[in-house]
Order: structure tokens, then sequence, then C-alpha cells
């Protein structure tokens, strides 16, 4: 593809970003002169059946989100061995990349990606609840929750993206237990739950847990977990405990360092109740010692 090109009508400006199976576009609607993304999957994954159908259950999936922190797709392309998806556009940096180099090592100053986020740590970590409580109100559970998948963009607003794993919540009953095929273990493996490795059913509950790791690695530099292999790792996430927020980061508030540690409990039952509860209490908490307390409107 090049910024001559054309993908269902829409003229590509430029490439935003590149991932492992796809490529996100700026791309301009000729007849009206709107902005859009679009979302296309890499010529070697076209080859693929489940990349092109994680790409339209993603499109499909994600049609049906309406928050303002939650990016809007607006329609799915009609090509089922093609697809592309059309979205708002959005030009932000994920929070991994934003998190990713802090100060300049030879001032000491914040870099302006990083300063973003520490300047306005407690609007953005409210954003990415509202948007992923209104994920789960709208009956499905994301399974990719971590900071690659959240864009936040040079005033601080907050867009969550990448619906491929997102998945309805399931009513549990005995006789769906009885006859359901349990599918493979999707994640990533650095943020996914203990019920998730386990291959065991998925609530709201394990995005909770994903948030609270992506939470951790925002305001300590640092996972909670790190292993010498991925079994390693995932072993660390079923039986290990992390050491608390405001431990590893001392400009933590013991506060947010404890509500992280609820998060991040093995069993489901002792993590907030939901997303509703987890914003309920952290209205009222600030992130870090010294940092002034802005209560939303809402």
């Amino acid at each position: 593809m090049s910024a001559t090109d054309f993908v269902g009508g829409y003229r590509l400006l430029k490439m935003m970003s590149q991932g492992q199976t796809s490529q996100v576009w700026e791309a301009v609607e000729p007849t009206s002169g709107r902005h859009y993304a679009i979302k296309i999957l890499l010529p070697e994954s076209l080859r693929s059946p489940t990349h092109v159908r994680m790409m339209i259950h993603e499109g499909e999936v994600g049609q049906k989100f309406a928050h303002p922190n939650v990016i809007r797709i607006i329609k799915v392309g009609p090509d089922r061995k093609n697809p592309y998806l059309v979205m708002e556009f959005f030009p932000g940096m994920n929070l991994k990349l934003r998190i990713a180099r802090r100060t300049d090592p030879r001032t000491g100053e914040l870099l302006q990606p990083y300063a973003v986020v520490r300047e306005n740590i407690h609007r953005i970590i409210e954003q990415i609840a509202k948007g992923l409580l209104h994920i789960h109100q709208r009956g499905y559970v994301h399974r990719d929750v971590k900071p690659h998948n959240i864009l936040v963009n040079s005033s601080a607003e907050v867009k969550i993206i990448d619906f491929a794993l997102t998945k309805k919540i399931q009513k549990a009953s005995f006789l769906s237990k009885l006859f359901s095929r349990r599918s493979t273990a999707s994640g990533t493996p650095s943020y996914m739950s203990p019920e998730q490795i386990q291959n065991l059913d998925i609530t709201p509950s394990a995005d909770i847990y994903s948030l609270g790791v992506t939470f951790y690695e925002v305001v300590t530099g640092r996972l909670p977990f790190a292993g010498l292999t991925p079994g390693d790792l995932l072993r660390k996430h079923l039986f290990d405990k992390p050491t608390a927020p405001h431990v590893v980061n001392p400009e933590v508030t013991e506060e947010f360092g404890q509500l992280i540690l609820r998060m991040l409990e093995k069993d489901p039952k002792n993590r907030p109740r939901d997303l509703a509860q987890f914003l309920s209490e952290f209205r009222t908490i600030r992130v870090y010692k010294g940092d002034k307390l802005e209560l939303s409107a809402d």
C-alpha cells in the first residue's frame, strides 16, 4: 500500500501505525473531505483465514460500542476475503509508547509523551475505566487490555482500541458448561488474568486484572511480574504476590497502590466488583503524593 492508493473509496494519506498483522492509515473520503482511520491486513495476513476472521469480528463487535473513550468503528469493508475497517480518526500515541521513556537522560526533564500522562494521570485513568466499563455494560469482555491498546492524544483524551479478542459475556449454566468446547486461552501473557491463563470462564473481572497490570506499569515503570520463560511468567501470575506499587515507586500513594493490588487479586471475587465500584473509589484517591485531586463532574 502507498499514499496514492484507495481502499473502499477512501484515499490513503499516511500510515499511522503497523502491527504484526495489520496497518492503520489516515485516509480521506473524497466526496466529503472527512478524515478517517482505515485498518487493513498485511498481505501475508490476508492468506490466513484466522486473521481475516478476527478482523471481521473486530469490526462487527466494535460497531456495538458508542462511548467517547472507545474508538468508534464506522463500518466493515464488504469484501469478506479482503476486509478493512473504517474508524474515527484519532491521532493518538499508544500508552505503551508514552510511558516507555520518561525523562531526558541529559536533563532529567519529563519527555513530552510521558509528561502528558504524568500531568493528567487521574483523568487518563478515569477515562480508561469509563471506556472499559461501557464495553462491559454492552455485554462484552475485551480480553486484551494493555497499554498497547489504549490511545492517548496530546490533550490527554483516551480511546480504547482493538476488539479482535473481545468476546460476549456468557451466562454460566450447567448445560453450557457441559456442552461448550473451551477455546484456546487468548490474551497477552504479561497482562493475562489467572482465569485466562487457566482457560476458565472469562468475566469482566479478567479485564479488571489486566487493567490493574496496566495501571501498575504506568505508575511504576515496570510490570508486576517478569519471568525468564513464558511459563515462568504465567506461573507468577497464578501464584506470586506482586510488590506493592507504592513500594516500587514511593511517589505513588498507598491508597492507589492498595487499589491496584486489589485489582491484581488471584481470585476474581476479591477484586473490585466492577469498574463502577473502581470509579467510585478512585474518585477520591490521589495517584501521586502531592498531586491535586481534581474531581470529575460526574
